[in-house]
């Protein structure tokens, strides 16, 4: 029964943090490669034939193996098993394919994707020491590089190209538009939609079809409400609940995006269960709304950062950006979309409060679109507030980390594992929901508690963070050791007797000896008459102890530029500022300052669509 558990929860865990990620977190949070301890290895003579070399990238090892000739690379092959493959794997693609056509292993590296870029970088010259060639001795060849359109003329530019950015766009086609383009600075698409675990879609035809029956638009405008605190804007919750059942069906339906379960697990935040995910993880969301885009005739620019709107008077018309060789590029439309995701990736632009969280979100949500929005005088509401979550491991020197939510839960579910604060005393049930451990953890010192482990119960938490499905959370073996024997600084990871872990971790040892003395007085007797915690194992005082730190964490931010329900942007006179639209985390209110389970990405497909058929219709109206 505890192995079904622990696989039930692994599985629960791969949907929630896909890919967040991230080269999951993709530059905010990986590491640099190393040299793994692998040889080079030869297939032919010295300077022809095949040879490799392998380093440590993001999730594992990465090898590449070169093909050369006379002094050319005729192939690369570059190969990850446990990079991530919305970004790790098309890192590894794009260097191999650039090692061939420059014939160098010297290639740029793979935005958003740098232990990977890293790991091939380093096999790559390890391949080439072993052909007995230096770099020097490759032949020089001339690429004729493709000449750069750097204006255009457009209907409808959207900028980003994540989730709700994507979303505007197809809805936009939907409608006839026909000239649309699409921005986005990294080298794919999805943003932070396609690391998220899935979405609402409360009175949709598929929550009917499995059965989650009982739910309406008013139940779920109470919820959002309730779960945002009443700090929502009641206008926008109003149109989410009522148009998000039929955007999910349209996104089965018409964008063919494969949408079959639900999530596997209630959350007790919805009255009636409404998440959804999609098969075969969120990206495919993204990426089958933007192959549906590019085969429907819509530009998409990829490696192309906005910069600045143009303006004509007081209204929008068009924008500025950059590609990826600094060529200033010219998007002159009729109307614009800013999609441009969050900006929990900008120290700069965070409150105090939300700097000292963790960031385990993607690299790109350093709130490009707020800035660009707010230099034209547009209205930001819930500036301070972010996605808050508890179980965030952080890391020297930046804001950067790890989320390690499900690993501590089956954890704590199993085993005598408990969480205590600087002081010893134990805080809160253990196995609650992640809002209650986040209440609990605000208060404590340092906004800091930590995972109290004996060796049952760290050997189970050790192999299920090595083998995390999600970049965001995988701890291997190896890292685990490092962070051990580390002297001081980030992350507080320290074992030894109960005494010398406490005392290295900064806690107060002898009242930490108190509360495992009470807690396994509490287990023998039957019942947690601290804090009601029904899962009771007693923690073992002559082996070993483990103490984990457990900060808050976030991925998503929740404030932004102020919206009516057509998504039309408001100045800070609360006038509309003409043809300018927007849509998904780039926008503030529709969550409050507490986004339920699905309702970011939920929130983003549905402003995103709303945005797109608005656009469109001012454009055919005109």
């Amino acid at each position: 029964m505890k192995k079904h558990r622990i696989l039930l929860w692994l599985l629960v865990l791969a949907l929630l943090f896909t890919a967040c990620a991230q080269e999951a977190k993709d530059d905010a949070t990986e590491a640099p490669a190393t040299e793994a301890e692998v040889p080079a290895t030869e297939t032919e003579g010295a300077g022809e034939g095949s040879f490799s070399g392998t380093a440590k990238g993001f999730g594992g090892d990465v090898q590449v193996t070169l093909t050369i000739e006379d002094k050319k690379i005729v192939e690369a092959v570059a190969e990850g098993e446990a990079e991530t493959p919305d970004i790790g794997g098309k890192a590894l693609e794009q260097m191999a394919a650039d090692m061939v056509t420059y014939n160098t292993v010297e290639v740029d590296t793979f935005t958003g994707a740098t232990g990977t870029s890293d790991a091939v970088l380093a096999a790559a010259k390890q391949a080439l020491d072993a052909s007995g060639l230096a770099l020097a001795d490759l032949v020089k060849v001339d690429v004729t590089e493709e000449e750069v359109q750097t204006e255009y003329e457009t209907d409808i530019v959207v900028i980003g190209a994540g989730g709700a950015g994507l979303t505007a766009a197809r809805a936009a086609q939907e409608k006839g538009i026909k000239n649309i383009i699409v921005l986005e600075k990294m080298p794919y698409v999805g943003g932070a939609s396609a690391q998220a675990g899935g979405f609402v879609g409360g009175g949709s035809k598929l929550q009917e079809e499995l059965g989650m029956t009982g739910d309406s638009p008013e139940l779920i405008y109470e919820d959002i409400m309730r779960g945002g605190e009443n700090t929502n804007n009641p206008e926008l919750v109003r149109f989410m609940a009522e148009n998000m059942g039929g955007t999910l069906d349209w996104l089965i339906d018409d964008m063919n995006v494969p949408i079959t379960q639900r999530y596997p697990s209630d959350f007790p935040e919805h009255t009636v269960q409404r998440f959804f995910i999609v098969d075969g993880g969120s990206s495919q969301l993204t990426q089958t709304l933007a192959d549906g885009f590019e085969e429907a005739g819509g530009t998409l620019l990829l490696e192309t950062k906005a910069t600045e709107f143009i303006m004509d008077g007081d209204a929008v018309a068009g924008v500025m950006a950059e590609d990826k060789d600094g060529n200033a590029i010219t998007v002159h439309a009729k109307k614009t979309i800013l999609a441009t995701g969050g900006f929990g990736n900008n120290l700069d632009m965070l409150t105090d409060d939300i700097s000292n969280a963790v960031f385990y979100g993607v690299s790109s949500s350093t709130g490009d679109g707020h800035q660009m929005a707010e230099a034209i005088g547009a209205k930001m509401v819930l500036m301070e507030y972010a996605k808050l979550y508890p179980q965030g491991i952080s890391m020297d020197g930046t804001n950067a980390g790890r989320a390690d939510p499900t690993s501590c839960l089956t954890t704590t579910n199993n085993t005598g594992a408990i969480y205590v604060n600087m002081e010893g005393e134990r805080v809160v049930d253990e196995n609650l929901d992640f809002v209650s451990i986040k209440k609990a953890t605000i208060p404590q010192t340092d906004q800091v508690i930590f995972l109290l482990m004996d060796q049952t119960a760290f050997d189970m938490w050790s192999e299920l963070v090595n083998e995390y499905p999600s970049p965001a959370g995988r701890i291997t073996y190896e890292e685990q050791e490092e962070w051990f024997a580390k002297d001081g600084g980030r992350p507080v990871f320290t074992r030894g007797t109960l005494e010398e872990a406490a005392n290295e971790a900064g806690i107060d040892a002898a009242a930490v000896a108190e509360t495992v003395a009470h807690w396994n007085e509490m287990v023998a007797a039957g019942e947690d008459t601290q804090f009601g915690r029904e899962e009771l194992f007693a923690l073992d005082t002559d082996s070993q102890f483990y103490f984990v730190e457990q900060r808050l964490r976030f991925a998503t931010t929740l404030g932004g530029l102020d919206v009516n329900t057509n998504m039309e942007v408001k100045n800070t006179a609360d006038e509309l500022i003409p043809n300018l639209y927007a849509a998904g985390e780039v926008t503030g209110g529709a969550n409050g300052n507490e986004a339920m389970p699905g309702c970011m990405l939920g929130w983003s497909v549905n402003s995103g669509r709303y945005a797109g058929y608005n656009a469109a219709d001012a454009i055919l109206a005109e």
